[in-house]
């Protein structure tokens, strides 16, 4: 079965594939962006403890409700970000400073031993196709794609 990038965008189908899905909605207070003014080191440190605490309780939820599960050995991470409003140009990997706290808090809620490259090979970024419809309201959904290892295969 071939899998493209679109197949990401029907949660049913992706979880039907093994993946396991965790969405976290970040205001724009919290936000940080690879690009643009970086603003005030200590408020974007205090933004990146909250984003890492978001993290962690939405993944610890996630474990604790049986929504969730420990990830396997190695995992590839798609994260897709839904904008507040319909936007034709966008750079998702320009979020990678608002997701990295987040991964590091699923980390220590225990979703996977660590988030070096012997358990999340690959972290890339989508566009998600509907915005949020809310101003001032990014979303974020995390898909953590197992992945088969040579010595798994059949």
């Amino acid at each position: 079965m071939v899998v493209n990038l679109d197949s990401h965008l029907d949660a049913d189908f992706c979880r039907e594939m093994g993946e396991q899905l965790l969405t976290v909605d970040v205001p724009k207070s919290l936000l940080l962006k690879s690009n643009g003014s970086q603003g005030n080191v200590y408020r974007n440190n205090q933004r990146a403890m909250e984003l890492h605490r978001l993290g962690l309780i939405t993944a610890r939820n996630g474990l604790n409700s049986g929504a969730l599960r420990t990830a396997g050995r190695l995992v590839d991470l798609l994260c897709v970000v839904a904008y507040p409003k319909n936007l034709h140009r966008v750079d998702p990997p320009n979020m990678w400073p608002t997701c990295k706290p987040v991964i590091d808090g699923m980390t220590e809620a225990g979703l996977w031993i660590d988030d070096d490259s012997s358990h999340i090979r690959r972290t890339s970024f989508q566009q998600a196709p509907t915005p949020t419809g809310t101003q001032g309201l990014w979303s974020i959904t995390f898909h953590i794609i197992p992945i088969q290892t040579e010595g798994e295969r059949e």
